[in-house]
């Protein structure tokens, strides 16, 4: 079974996932919810992570972080694993809780965090949870808009300064997810970076090791030379399980020799829009063409 190219360096942002075994509960009440985010805490005292946005669902999670020493591995094996052992502890159970490895998307935090952390904070609004999302108890969209009560390893300013403020972040937010965006994540296989081309070269030059032991479309990714990958160019579905056959988005080229870059799409997202309506007078955000954040 091949296993997740892990690209990790000092400072990288990421953009982490994982889901209960067999979509199994991982959060039964609030004491559960509160024991992930004390791990989280753990985690922030223990190796600095700086962490920009947290969803906590049922059964599953979204997390956005920043890893100041480069040991994502290290980290996530504690978050993951000391959680599970809490869990199976108080509530008379043993094996795993999670269907394995996480998911980790590298961030170019330039151009993308304040995006990536729109993303996450709608998770509940596009599960149908909560029709706004500073209304979930369980996600940091609450204090984004009020920075009142919020966790010390919280770090809301550097998503609010990319927008210019938190009235206009809020907004920001309530504009939805644009449309690239959303098929990059429902896309069945992402790309393990979101970023510009500059930010793919950056990483490319760092020669991250890539084997056969990961996906060959996770291996192209990080190759240099003619087997580049654009983010921008959001995934080829083809052949599901009834047949179908899903083009990128239109006037994006796509190599004719380009393999699917399409995993699972995210259940909070499959079958329903993450696009909230802005409040009355309330300016919605404005996006610059390819992903790319105006400033407002």
């Amino acid at each position: 079974m091949s296993r997740p190219l892990r690209i990790q360096y000092p400072g990288a942002v990421y953009h982490i996932m994982n889901r209960g075994r067999a979509r199994q509960p991982t959060f039964v009440d609030e004491t559960d919810y509160r024991a992930f985010l004390e791990t989280l805490a753990e985690a922030h005292r223990q190796w600095g992570i700086e962490m920009f946005a947290y969803c906590l669902m049922g059964n599953h999670y979204h997390l956005c972080l920043r890893t100041p020493m480069g040991n994502l591995s290290r980290i996530m094996r504690h978050v993951d694993g000391i959680y599970t052992q809490r869990f199976n502890r108080r509530h008379r159970r043993d094996g795993t809780l999670f269907r394995g490895r996480y998911k980790g998307i590298l961030i170019d935090a330039d151009e993308y965090l304040a995006a990536v952390v729109r993303y996450i904070h709608l998770n509940a609004v596009a599960a149908g949870l909560v029709k706004m999302p500073e209304e979930y108890r369980w996600a940091s969209h609450q204090y984004y808009l009020k920075a009142k009560g919020a966790p010390d390893w919280l770090d809301t300013t550097e998503a609010i300064e990319q927008i210019g403020g938190r009235q206009v972040f809020h907004e920001f937010v309530l504009s939805g997810n644009e449309p690239s965006l959303r098929q990059y994540y429902e896309a069945k296989r992402q790309s393990p970076i979101l970023g510009s081309e500059t930010f793919l070269d950056r990483v490319r030059q760092r020669g991250e090791p890539a084997s056969r032991e990961h996906p060959r479309y996770e291996r192209r990714v990080v190759q240099a030379g003619p087997e580049r990958v654009q983010l921008h160019d959001v995934a080829t579905v083809v052949g599901d399980e009834q047949g179908c056959h899903r083009g990128p988005p239109a006037g994006i080229p796509v190599a004719s020799d380009e393999i699917p870059m399409s995993l699972d799409p995210s259940p909070c997202l499959r079958g329903h829009s993450a696009t909230v309506r802005p409040s009355s007078g309330a300016k919605p955000g404005q996006i610059r063409h390819g992903s790319r954040i105006r400033r407002y």
